[in-house]
């Protein structure tokens, strides 16, 4: 399939222009995250630290060790540039969602669409797998909301997350959903214990699932790639 067809591009060249792609998208995605943010939530200043350059520095130490991963795994080949957007806008959004406790519809939406469209040849999965993924994934969400919402009386899911988990079942494929899933609530119950104990966390203080989320998809991602 064409998605998999290398371009023929000397290593020497392939790897600092992955890397020159991957921090383009870092810095463009991180402007837009900033825009977005005090859009949807003007009380957002330029003192949060999401905005803060210094704490930025895990975003792109991250996009760099994933974009090195991904032309390790795939080359320079057209689905290796697509899953190197798909990195870095999960990194991304699970920074913004880590600080501010929101998803942009803006991020996550055309997240889900270019899931799709890689997709159409069966680049990552097949193409059924994608669509069923995308419902599947919004729906799980979805329903485990309402449930502990008619339970509890409370939100303990945001939207942005049924978003997120459509947009991931998009690129993985439904039968990589669980396993996001699984990672996703084992990597919160641990940090979630950690910040415990140190005190950083008080008893039914919510936390943002969006982080936990994106990391499950990175990993399965990279794990299918392998």
């Amino acid at each position: 399939m064409w998605e998999w067809e290398p371009w023929g591009l000397n290593p020497a060249v392939s790897l600092p222009a992955a890397l020159m792609w991957s921090w383009g998208l870092t810095w463009l995605l991180r402007q837009a995250a900033r825009r977005l943010v005090e859009q949807i939530n003007p009380r957002v200043t330029v003192n949060s630290p999401l905005f803060d350059f210094s704490g930025h520095t895990p975003v792109w130490l991250l996009t760099t060790l994933t974009t090195l991963i991904t032309v390790w795994l795939l080359g320079p080949t057209p689905v290796g540039l697509a899953v190197i957007v798909f990195n870095n806008v999960l990194v991304t959004l699970g920074w913004v969602d880590a600080r501010t406790g929101l998803l942009p519809d803006l991020l996550t939406l055309p997240l889900l669409w270019l899931g799709l469209l890689v997709n159409l040849n069966g680049a990552l999965t097949p193409l059924p797998d994608a669509v069923i993924g995308a419902i599947a994934g919004y729906l799980w969400l979805w329903i485990t909301f309402h449930v502990f919402f008619k339970i509890t009386g409370k939100a303990g899911i945001g939207q942005g997350d049924f978003k997120l988990l459509a947009a991931l079942g998009a690129w993985l494929g439904w039968m990589a959903l669980p396993w996001v899933l699984l990672l996703a609530s084992i990597t919160a119950l641990v940090w979630a214990g950690i910040m415990k104990m140190r005190g950083h966390l008080k008893r039914g203080q919510a936390i943002s699932f969006g982080p936990y989320l994106a990391a499950g998809g990175l990993a399965i991602m990279l794990y299918l790639l392998a």
